[in-house]
């Protein structure tokens, strides 16, 4: 019962710290701690997800160098989007705790974030500043493929890239 109790009193922090995070700016490590967190409690290595996709890309998008690409639109985009990956994979780990199907999950949550976050309209103005941003070897696997497809056809192609 206790550990319920401190579950709840978790989840609190953590909602408290997100929406904190959107009117205050901070350094990226502590921004992209949860990840670092995370890992530590479930142990899916420098190839899961937490390490090897959220963490490394929390850190890129969270760098002033990066951010500076971004317009005040672009900023605003990626900041919720960050707040939204860190609330789902809060979410998805206090259920889960199979590495790989917390990969699957997470992959599936960045549609509705990036959507929730306006990428359709960002990605008009800013695509020059998101693929510049991203790593690459990111998108050679399936699942992100399947997340490419599902925001290109919730947006329209010719929207984002023409």
């Amino acid at each position: 019962m206790k550990f319920l109790k401190f579950l709840k009193f978790a989840h609190l922090c953590i909602v408290f710290s997100i929406f904190q995070s959107l009117t205050t700016w901070a350094p990226a490590e502590s921004l992209c701690k949860d990840y670092l967190d995370l890992e530590e409690r479930l142990g899916c290595g420098e190839d899961g997800y937490l390490m090897h996709y959220g963490y490394k890309n929390c850190l890129i998008f969270t760098n002033e160098d990066v951010r500076k690409k971004f317009s005040d639109v672009g900023r605003t985009f990626v900041d919720c989007c960050r707040n939204c990956l860190m609330a789902d994979i809060h979410k998805i780990t206090e259920k889960e705790r199979d590495c790989e199907k917390i990969r699957v999950a997470a992959f599936k949550s960045h549609v509705t974030c990036y959507l929730q976050c306006d990428f359709c309209e960002v990605c008009r103005s800013q695509k020059l500043s998101l693929l510049g941003s991203y790593d690459w070897r990111d998108f050679f696997s399936v699942l992100a493929a399947k997340q490419i497809v599902s925001i290109v056809r919730a947006c329209g192609l010719f929207h984002c890239f023409f």
